[in-house]
């Protein structure tokens, strides 16, 4: 396992992890991208910029499934072309080739999963808030890939932005470690720690060099009373073309 700097595109528009490391199409959109759910902003403008982050990513925004997270630990496995492209859940994993996985972080952890089950490829992305956490939502979403026929040694987990222990407490002392605790329960089923990558970048405190925020924080609009928002983390079932 080792924490990584994220690679930012298109004028840091969005960001992605180092494609050597996690070659399926995946990417998280910025604040410079504008807010991306409908809860916080206006239809028109919300749609206009899911659009331009969907062409930027060269990945079809009718082939992508939203995650209407609920804050427990339902998981979908999908086999077969989706009927529903807004679940209620907090996990999906998929090896239907050229379907796509986006969920709308506040500051729980986007977790995507990818590797090889039954000769072939999968993806997955998981919301793992506090109380995703508790409810050990990475171990049972790795329990159901090995109940399919995966081998631990053929998942990869990649934690992407989300807030860090440096800004997440309780009570305003007792620090929360959810990425710590995330990545405990992929080793506690046996996922190797050299396939597990993290994100450096921490929603609630990180910083472009202008002073900006790189990412909409839920905790940081709430302490400073900015306009809420929130940001894509996508995944593809597609392999990114080098």
């Amino acid at each position: 396992m080792f924490y990584q700097d994220l690679v930012f595109e298109d004028g840091g528009l969005w960001a992605h992890f180092a494609w050597e490391y996690l070659p399926f199409k995946h990417g998280f959109s910025t604040v410079l991208a504008g807010n991306m759910s409908m809860k916080f902003g206006e239809r028109r403008k919300v749609t206009d910029n899911r659009e331009k982050f969907f062409r930027l990513l060269d990945h079809p925004q009718e082939k992508t499934i939203f995650i209407n997270p609920q804050h427990q630990d339902k998981i979908l496995f999908l086999e077969k072309y989706p009927t529903i492209f807004y679940p209620e859940c907090d996990g999906v994993i998929t090896t239907v080739p050229g379907i796509g996985i986006a969920l709308l972080p506040a500051d729980c952890l986007p977790v995507i999963l990818w590797g090889r089950i039954r000769e072939q490829d999968f993806i997955g992305l998981i919301h793992a808030g506090r109380k995703g956490t508790k409810l050990k939502i990475i171990e049972k979403a790795i329990e159901l890939l090995v109940q399919k026929g995966g081998k631990t040694e053929e998942i990869n987990v990649a934690i992407g932005p989300a807030i860090h222990s440096c800004c997440y407490k309780l009570l305003g002392m007792i620090k929360i470690d959810l990425i710590k605790e995330n990545i405990q329960q992929a080793l506690n089923k046996e996922v190797s720690i050299a396939n597990i990558i993290v994100a450096h970048t921490c929603t609630c405190c990180a910083k472009r060099s202008d002073g900006t925020p790189i990412f909409f924080s839920h905790r940081r609009a709430k302490e400073q009373k900015e306009k809420e928002g929130r940001f894509v983390a996508f995944v593809g079932l597609e392999k990114r073309a080098l």
